[in-house]
């Protein structure tokens, strides 16, 4: 995942919008591209139903091992 589009404003702020990563397999990679993009802590709005269906159940989980904070 390249896509990490930050907010430009002013005052300058730390935030930035991804897109939803894959889920599955390619989760981890999706996450650690998100680290590698800046991100340090991932907001997520998918409901816990909606993440299993789009495999990302485990999400929080893996965020958190390698270093995000996941809210």
């Amino acid at each position: 995942m390249n896509d990490v589009f930050w907010i430009k404003g002013d005052p300058l702020a730390s935030l930035a919008i991804v897109l939803c990563p894959l889920g599955g397999k390619g989760l981890l990679g999706e996450l650690l591209a998100m680290k590698q993009g800046g991100v340090q802590t991932l907001v997520s709005l998918v409901e816990k139903d909606e993440a299993v269906m789009l495999g990302l159940a485990e999400e929080a989980s893996l965020a958190e091992k390698i270093g995000l904070r996941f809210l």
